[in-house]
C-alpha cells in the first residue's frame, strides 16, 4: 500500500513539467508477413491530438513517427530526439523537469522470456527484426534520455507485459479513498527518477484491434482518460479530484475501462527508477489551444473527428465532496467514468440502428431505482404529489411489501420534479445507455453477455422470474449488477430518461439530449412483463409522458 502516499490535494496547480514530448508510433501496414491492423495509425493519432489540444497540460511537443520511419532504427532516433528536446534549455534541471511519453500501437511478440515490439519491417520468426525490451531499457540510460526526470511508456501490442516489471494496481476504491498526503507531494515525487510503463495486456495476452475505423478498446479507453471532463476543470482519469492524474489513477483507469474478454491493462516499470510518480497536472488557467481537426482514418476515406474537448471552464473550486453535498432524498450514488462508445445496434430492432459514436462526461447515478420511501420523503416536503402507491414482492421474506419498492405509476413530469427536489436530474437516454453498459462496454446486457436468467433480473421467462403483475423489491439480484453496482438496469420496471423519442443518426455526438421536442419520452431497461430480448441495452421503448404505469419507474444522475 506504499502508493497511498502519492495521492494528494494541490490546489492552484501550475503543470508539473517544464515541457512534455510525446513520441506517437502506430502501424496500420506491415510490410511482410504481420497481419495490418486498421486501427494502429488511427489510435496513434487521436493520441496525438489530444496531446496537442488539451488545454490543462501546457507545453507539449508532440514527434509522430509516420510508418514508413517505423524501423528500428527510426523508432530509436525519435527517442533519442525527444530525450534532447526535453531537456534543451535546462529542461532537465531540478527547477525545470520535463516528461518523455513513448506511445506505441502495433504488434508485439515474446520469444523465450523477453518481450519486443515489432516495427514495421518486422518478420516472423525472426527475432532480430524486433526492437527487444534490452533495447528499450538500453536508450533510457543512454546520454538523451538519461537526464529526463520522468519517462512514460505506454504500449498498446500483444504481449506488451513482457516488456514491463510488474507492479500492482490499487483499486478504483481504493484510490478514491486515499487521504490527501504531504504538503511537499509534488516536489517530493518529481525530484525522483520514474520509468514507468503501462501495458494493454498482460505477458501472455492478445490485445484486440477493434472494429475498422472505431479504434481499439484500449486506445478509446487512453483517450477518454485524459479528456478534460465536459464543464469540470478535471480529466476523467482523475479519480480524487485533485487536479493531476498520476500513473496510477491512469493505469487503474485503463485496468477498468480498456480491458476485454481478451486483454486486461497492467502496470510496471521500464528500467529501475527512484520510485518517482509521472503526473499530468492540469494548469490553473487553461491554455488556448486550437481546437483538434478531422483525423483522416489510414485505412480507408471515412473522415473520424478527434474526440470533443469543449473548453474548460477555469474553475479553482471543486465539486463539494459527496458527504457535504444535499442529499434529500438519501440517494445511493454511484460515480460513473465519462467515455466514448457505440451507442445503439445495427443488428437490432429499426429504432436501434444506427450504431453511433456518442461520448458522455461524467456522472454520479442512482444504485437502484427511486423507491417508494424516498418518493414519500419528496411528499413530506411538499415537493411531489401524494399518488397511488403500489407495493412489491420481497423474495427474501416472500411477502408483498410497501418498500424498498420501486416507485412506479408517476408521470415523467413528476419524476422530473422529484429528481429536481433531490438535487439530480433524469438521465438523457445516452447516459442511460452507456452506464447500463457496465460504463460504455461492448455487451449485450448489464452484466455482460449471458443470456439472461432469474438471477440477472426480474422479467417475464414464462413465469419463473416474475411475480405475477408486480416489481420486486429493489436490488434483489446482484447478479445482473453493472460492473460499478448499478442494479435492476435490465427488468423490474421501465426507467424514465430525459429525451423525447426520436430516431438516432449516424453523426458522432458529445452528450446528446435527443429531440427538440416530440410526442413520446424514451423509458429504457424493460420490466417485470418484459421478455429476455427485452432486456438489452440497446432496447428502446416509448411511453406519453403524462401516462402513469406500475411497470414504469425512474432513478436520477447527477454532475460529479
Amino acid at each position: 500500500m506504499k502508493w497511498l502516499v502519492l495521492l494528494a490535494l494541490w490546489p492552484s496547480l501550475a503543470s508539473a513539467y517544464e515541457r512534455i514530448v510525446v513520441v506517437t508510433v502506430g502501424i496500420s501496414d506491415y510490410r511482410h508477413d504481420f497481419s495490418d491492423l486498421p486501427n494502429g495509425a488511427l489510435d496513434a493519432e487521436r493520441f496525438a491530438r489530444l496531446m496537442e489540444s488539451n488545454p490543462w497540460l501546457g507545453r507539449v511537443t508532440v514527434s509522430r513517427v509516420a510508418e514508413k520511419d517505423a524501423t528500428i532504427t527510426g523508432i530509436k532516433g525519435t527517442l533519442r530526439a525527444a530525450g534532447r528536446t526535453a531537456c534543451a534549455d535546462g529542461g532537465c534541471t531540478d527547477q525545470r523537469r520535463s516528461l518523455v511519453v513513448f506511445y506505441f500501437v502495433g504488434h508485439g511478440m515474446t520469444h523465450g522470456d523477453e518481450g519486443f515490439i515489432v516495427p514495421r519491417e518486422g518478420k516472423k520468426g525472426d527475432p532480430d527484426t524486433w526492437l527487444t525490451v534490452v533495447e528499450l531499457r538500453s536508450l533510457l540510460s543512454q546520454e538523451e534520455l538519461r537526464p529526463v526526470p520522468h519517462v512514460l511508456f505506454v504500449l498498446s501490442s500483444c504481449f506488451s507485459g513482457t516488456l514491463l516489471r510488474s507492479d500492482t494496481i490499487p483499486t478504483d476504491a481504493e484510490l478514491r479513498a486515499a487521504s490527501p498526503a504531504m504538503g511537499g507531494y509534488i516536489t517530493a515525487v518529481l525530484g525522483r527518477q520514474a520509468r514507468v510503463g503501462i501495458a494493454a495486456g498482460t505477458g501472455g495476452q492478445s490485445v484486440p484491434d477493434g472494429p475498422p475505423g472505431q479504434g481499439s478498446d484500449f486506445g478509446r479507453a487512453l483517450i477518454n482518460a485524459l479528456t478534460p471532463l465536459h464543464g469540470l476543470p478535471d480529466m476523467a482519469a482523475d479519480q480524487n479530484r485533485d487536479g493531476c492524474v498520476n500513473h496510477l489513477e491512469l493505469a487503474s483507469y485503463l485496468h477498468n475501462k480498456g480491458q476485454s474478454e481478451h486483454n486486461h491493462p497492467t502496470l510496471g516499470t521500464m528500467a529501475y527508477d527512484d520510485g518517482g510518480t509521472v503526473l499530468l497536472c492540469r494548469l490553473k488557467r487553461p491554455a488556448v489551444v486550437k481546437a483538434p481537426g478531422p483525423i483522416e482514418n489510414p485505412k480507408g476515406p471515412e473522415v473520424l473527428r478527434a474526440p470533443a474537448t469543449e473548453p474548460p471552464v477555469a474553475v479553482e473550486s471543486k465539486p463539494a465532496p459527496a458527504a457535504e453535498r444535499p442529499n434529500p432524498a438519501g440517494i445511493d450514488w454511484v460515480f460513473i467514468f465519462g467515455g466514448n462508445f457505440v451507442m445503439g445496434s445495427d443488428a437490432g430492432e429499426n429504432d436501434e440502428i444506427p450504431a453511433h459514436s456518442v461520448t458522455v462526461s461524467a456522472f454520479e447515478m442512482g444504485r437502484s431505482e427511486v423507491t417508494t420511501a424516498q418518493w414519500k420523503a419528496c411528499v413530506a416536503a411538499g415537493k411531489c404529489p401524494d399518488p397511488t402507491y403500489v407495493p412489491c414482492w420481497d423474495e427474501r421474506s416472500k411477502t408483498i411489501v410497501d418498500d424498498p419498492c420501486p416507485m412506479v405509476n408517476v408521470s415523467w413530469d413528476e419524476a422530473a420534479s422529484f429528481a429536481t427536489w433531490a438535487r439530480g436530474r433524469l438521465p438523457t437516454e445516452a447516459e442511460w445507455e452507456y452506464a447500463a453498459r457496465s460504463a460504455g462496454r461492448e455487451q449485450a446486457y448489464p452484466w455482460g453477455n449471458e443470456s439472461p436468467t432469474c438471477a440477472h433480473a426480474v422479467f417475464d421467462d414464462g413465469g419463473r422470474c416474475g411475480s405475477g403483475d408486480l416489481s420486486k423489491a429493489v436490488c434483489l439480484k446482484r447478479a445482473g449488477d453493472t460492473e460499478q453496482g448499478l442494479c435492476d438496469m435490465a427488468g423490474n420496471v421501465l426507467e424514465w430518461t430525459q429525451d423525447w423519442y426520436g430516431a438516432y443518426h449516424h453523426r458522432e455526438q458529445l452528450n446528446p439530449t435527443g429531440p427538440a421536442g416530440g410526442r413520446y419520452r424514451v423509458v429504457r431497461g424493460g420490466s417485470w412483463s418484459s421478455f429476455g430480448w427485452d432486456l438489452r441495452v440497446v432496447d428502446r421503448n416509448r411511453v406519453e409522458p403524462a401516462k402513469r404505469s406500475r411497470s414504469v419507474g425512474f432513478r436520477i444522475v447527477r454532475r460529479p
